[in-house]
């Protein structure tokens, strides 16, 4: 993407990244409460300390660093996405619904070519949590199913669910804008065609009188020569 970005699409990036750095700081706080019930001490640390590194992210975002913010929330998050795997229950891990999450982040802020990029990286994170897992690094403690492993999966589907609304409002926006600028253009054309108009219908009236043909000639040689907008707003609306 363009580094020269309309101050508009800016504003938008810098807002919706804010959002985003928002949604995944209380989410990673309330998974980090979650955890202390299981005592997976790993997560916990690694879900807290997004949390707080949520907070020096936003102040970078703040600042007009937008790229340098969504690039290190985009690792950090793969990371503690990882650590939750290894942590818990590997491959079958309630944590699987982070990766779509994301996938979502990187291309909404690094443009859909990334898309591959971040994909692959989804999936080598699996690939190798499942060699880990077959290995023997990896030791889920899959029980008796209990209404608890809904939290976590709730708490993901809500961070799903949010992240999609904020894509889409920014689609919406985006085409509203679009819109309003469509409207101002065609109102400046009308405009334009109208001066237009009247200067030509003008010249072709006083074609037929010489003496006035000659007058608008010096004319339009002064207004020409001349780069005030006043003198030539008012030339062409005589």
């Amino acid at each position: 993407m363009s580094n020269q970005l309309a101050p508009y699409e800016n504003n938008q990036r810098l807002r919706t990244l804010s959002i985003m750095i928002w949604i995944i700081l209380v989410a990673s706080f309330s998974l980090g409460l979650l955890n202390l019930r299981f005592r997976t001490w790993n997560s916990v640390i690694a879900l807290f300390s997004l949390a707080i590194f949520c907070i020096p992210l936003l102040w970078i975002n703040q600042k007009g660093h937008i790229n340098i913010s969504a690039f290190f929330l985009s690792l950090i998050v793969l990371m503690v996405i990882n650590i939750n795997m290894w942590d818990g229950d590997g491959i079958r891990d309630s944590g699987l619904l982070a990766y779509p999450i994301f996938i979502m982040i990187g291309i909404l802020f690094f443009g859909k070519r990334t898309a591959p990029l971040f994909t692959l990286a989804a999936i080598g994170s699996l690939i190798a949590l499942v060699y880990l897992e077959i290995h023997g690094y990896v030791h889920p403690t899959i029980g008796a199913t209990k209404f608890d492993v809904l939290i976590s999966i709730t708490i993901l589907l809500l961070v799903a669910a949010t992240v999609t609304s904020v894509v889409a409002g920014n689609l919406e926006n985006n085409f509203e804008h679009v819109k309003k600028s469509e409207g101002e253009l065609r109102k400046n054309y009308c405009k334009t065609n109208a001066c237009a108009g009247v200067f030509s219908s003008t010249v072709s009236r006083n074609c037929l009188q010489p003496s006035r043909t000659l007058g608008w000639a010096w004319v339009s040689r002064g207004v020409e020569g001349r780069s005030d907008p006043f003198v030539r707003t008012h030339f062409c609306h005589s």
